[in-house]
């Protein structure tokens, strides 16, 4: 009968590394079809600070000159077809990105835009499928619920597809952030702490809205007395900052890039960023003008909740039950401080585009792996184990409850997605305050 069931399961993964197959091809076809509005910023620049003597792209009157310039050039190249047609959509630039993401960026380019679109979005799709499987079977999911998981969102996951639709970099994040997991298993090699801090900074660099990781993951090493991974992840992180100020100062040519980037966030024009271009932030959507004086302040408070949660449990912090895994519930434990600290920033931030909801899935997986592999016991198990997060998935699915809303999609948006997200916060501090039902594998058993 085992013998049975372990064929019935390799069958069920075949099949379903075929159907992931079709998805990644199904995603890459779709990406094609597409010009990369966000790429293009992204690749225009590099291109501009390497060839064209650019130095600060964060002023009103370089982000005109940039776009002309290659407004001007993709509509004399007759190859440049994608180039021009994105081109034409973004004549003057909108430069809010780090110094680092568009040096980083450059590092991939080879200044042609066709081949350099296609480079990346092969990037940003086996970033996002390395992700989702690498924090997936961290957490040790089965390969055959991973392949489950992976497949509902290459195929339903509203914000991948946005993601796909304009080439941003959110993908890419997800797939840094399942390298510092891996780097970050060994921790009692001094270099793994280390190296999972340098790419953690380095990443930081390149988007920071995932800064609130940072601090409470060393918050949860300073609370729970680990103080040699503390100093080591510590110096890891620095390390990564520095490098990436670095880098990304000589590629431009001077520090002062990072002044310009400096000012330019702390205030973004609001008529670019409306809920009807796709803000679907819930923070302004639900305290309006008033959000954007509490942003930072509320990041902060929703990140005091998940401290106190790891000051209850600083003597035990992991407290796995009778014959269950202690790797694997450290693996919830950090992979929910992840997911808390980016739900944290989706929940205060006054600008959400739709593909920044990727970065729930490390909590959406940490919720889903402590209830695979047992049955609910109680109706609340089942609540907070299958009920709460399959209606979070949904909501961050959003489409497939889109038509039957009969509402605009600048109310739908922030309203399923904040609440998917919210819900996952929730649940996230609930791993953090409880006991753990972490699963077992095959090689915890041994």
């Amino acid at each position: 009968m085992r013998v049975a069931t372990d064929q019935l399961r390799s069958f069920a993964v075949v099949l379903l590394l075929l159907l992931s197959g079709y998805a990644v091809i199904q995603s890459w076809s779709f990406g094609q079809a597409f010009a990369g509005m966000d790429y293009y910023q992204f690749w225009v620049v590099g291109e501009a600070v390497e060839h064209d003597a650019v130095h600060n792209p964060y002023t009103d009157e370089e982000r005109a000159r940039i776009g002309a310039l290659f407004l001007a050039r993709a509509t004399h190249d007759s190859d440049a077809k994608r180039q021009s047609t994105v081109a034409k959509g973004r004549p003057v630039l909108e430069t809010y990105s780090t110094p680092f993401l568009y040096t980083a960026i450059h590092w991939f380019a080879s200044g042609d835009y066709e081949t350099d679109y296609g480079r990346w979005h092969a990037i940003s799709l086996w970033s996002f499928v390395a992700g989702v499987v690498g924090i997936a079977r961290h957490l040790g999911i089965s390969w055959l619920a991973t392949l489950v998981i992976l497949n509902a969102l290459l195929l339903r996951f509203a914000p991948f597809q946005s993601e796909t639709q304009v080439m941003n970099v959110n993908s890419v994040q997800l797939g840094l952030l399942a390298l510092v997991l891996v780097l970050q298993r060994n921790g009692d090699n001094a270099r793994s702490p280390f190296l999972a801090g340098a790419v953690l900074g380095c990443a930081t660099m390149f988007k920071p809205n995932i800064a609130l990781i940072s601090v409470l993951l060393l918050a949860s090493l300073l609370i729970t007395r680990q103080f040699r991974t503390l100093l080591h992840q510590g110096l890891g992180i620095a390390t990564g900052v520095v490098f990436a100020f670095a880098s990304s100062s000589l590629f431009f040519g001077t520090v002062d890039c990072w002044l310009g980037w400096f000012q330019t966030i702390a205030w973004i024009p609001p008529e670019i960023i409306t809920p009807q271009m796709g803000n679907y932030a819930s923070f302004p959507f639900v305290a309006g003008a008033a959000a954007a004086n509490y942003s930072t302040a509320f990041a902060f408070a929703l990140c005091v909740p998940a401290g106190i949660a790891i000051w209850r449990r600083r003597d035990d912090p992991i407290a796995p039950r009778a014959g269950e895994s202690q790797n694997a519930a450290q693996a919830v434990r950090i992979v929910t401080l992840y997911g808390i600290g980016c739900s944290a920033f989706l929940l205060s931030a006054n600008l959400v585009w739709e593909h920044y909801f990727i970065l729930t899935i490390p909590l959406l997986l940490a919720t889903l792996a402590t209830g695979i592999g047992h049955a609910p016991e109680t109706p609340g198990q089942w609540m907070v184990e299958r009920i709460l997060p399959a209606l979070a998935l949904l909501g961050l699915m959003a489409t497939p409850t889109l038509s039957l809303a009969k509402l605009p999609h600048e109310i739908y948006f922030p309203v399923v997605q904040g609440g998917g997200t919210l819900i996952l916060y929730g649940l996230g501090l609930r791993l953090l305050s409880l006991d753990y039902r972490p699963i077992k594998t095959k090689q915890d058993a041994k």
